[in-house]
């Protein structure tokens, strides 16, 4: 985790605006993948400062993202809520691009019609998130078990046809092997 927090925070703060923008991509994906805590915790400070970038590229992908934030927002965090409308409305003022500023003036209008989670339902949510991680690190495991129980049969069935052939797997040297009707030998070198 240490290497991904390091990674994406290189990507953040990197001079290049690609890796910034790149940065906020990521964000938007993990925003929805991750638990809120997690996420506020270790990426929303990031993904805040960028609203101030100076490519207008950049602060778009801002504007992109600044929904999903507010989706994944408590009731309880109404001061980073005011902090993205600030950052919204400073965008909005500051655009140099007229479509800077349409995208801002959008996003500020669709932040309002989201409504802030209440923390009890926010409990929910969490559990059944991991709930889903569980399943599918069961679905894993189950997985394979299962191409390890089809190897072993496999292998299985292997020993039984070679001492059905007369083949000794274990003394058996590497080299061709030729198949004549139902019997096996080895190919002369």
């Amino acid at each position: 985790r240490n290497e991904i927090h390091t990674v994406m925070k290189t990507l953040a703060t990197s001079l290049s605006y690609h890796d910034r923008h790149t940065f906020l991509c990521f964000a938007q994906f993990l925003v929805n993948k991750m638990s809120r805590h997690y996420f506020k915790e270790h990426f929303l400070s990031l993904a805040l400062s960028l609203a101030d970038d100076r490519v207008i590229g950049v602060q778009m992908k801002f504007c992109q993202i600044a929904a999903d934030i507010k989706k994944n927002l408590l009731s309880e965090d109404i001061k980073i809520v005011d902090k993205l409308y600030g950052l919204i409305d400073g965008v909005s003022k500051k655009a140099l691009s007229p479509a800077l500023k349409q995208i801002a003036d959008i996003t500020s209008t669709k932040l309002k019609e989201i409504p802030l989670t209440d923390p009890s339902k926010a409990e929910d949510e969490e559990v059944r998130v991991s709930r889903e991680r569980e399943i599918l690190r069961a679905e894993k495991r189950g997985i394979e078990e299962t191409k390890k129980a089809a190897i072993e049969t496999k292998l299985q069935q292997m020993k039984l046809e070679s001492k059905h052939n007369g083949i000794n797997l274990k003394t058996l040297k590497p080299g061709p092997l030729m198949i004549q009707g139902a019997t096996v030998k080895k190919s002369l070198p």
